[in-house]
């Protein structure tokens, strides 16, 4: 389950555009949210 998460988030990460860093919330942020989210109900 979190190697699932974790290939997700990369995946992610590299498709996010660079143009779009500025975003109030960075994908890393809202991919490791994800991935407690899910450990938590795992």
């Amino acid at each position: 389950m979190y190697e699932l998460v974790a290939q997700r988030a990369a995946a992610l990460a590299l498709v996010e555009p660079v143009g779009q860093q500025d975003e109030p919330v960075p994908v890393v942020v809202q991919a490791t949210y994800v991935a407690w989210e899910v450990a938590r109900y795992d």
